[in-house]
């Protein structure tokens, strides 16, 4: 936080404005999981679902579940790297501890919400790839503050 002292006041009306949008950037990528699920689902549905099992955007078939899932995960996996990513570019100082916050969170939340509707896989694949991700930002970003 040294850096809030030296600049003037242009530089630190930036600096708040950017770590403001912090969290409306993690929102935009945990809503992404909503957009990317129910398009990606759709999609498979309307690729590999026979056309009789086919009714109103949904796929009826009982052999559609595994692709349904798999496009779930994917949706899932997506959804983990941009809520950790995208605060991560947004913020402008100390990107890694903002990876680090924003995993913590989204872990507490995937556990909460993976135990509960016993969705162990998605959890699993939530985790890593979010941990991945703020690993990546460690990495390129690490955290040498004197």
């Amino acid at each position: 936080m040294k850096l809030w002292l030296s600049c003037n006041g242009a530089q630190a009306m930036i600096k708040l404005m950017r770590y403001l949008l912090i969290l409306p950037a993690a929102s935009i990528g945990l809503v992404s999981l909503i957009f990317l699920t129910s398009y990606i689902t759709y999609v498979a549905g309307y690729l590999f679902c026979p056309t009789d099992s086919f009714h109103s955007g949904t796929c009826y078939s009982s052999s559609f579940r595994n692709i349904e899932r798999g496009c779930i995960i994917l949706s899932v996996s997506i959804s983990a790297i941009l809520t950790v990513l995208l605060p991560s570019i947004v913020t402008p100082d100390e990107k890694d501890i903002i990876a680090k916050t924003i995993y913590i969170l989204g872990s507490i939340l995937a556990v909460i919400i993976g135990v509960s509707v016993e969705a162990w896989l998605e959890m699993i694949f939530a985790l890593f790839f979010g941990g991945y991700t703020a690993f990546l930002v460690n990495k390129k970003y690490p955290y040498n503050r004197a």
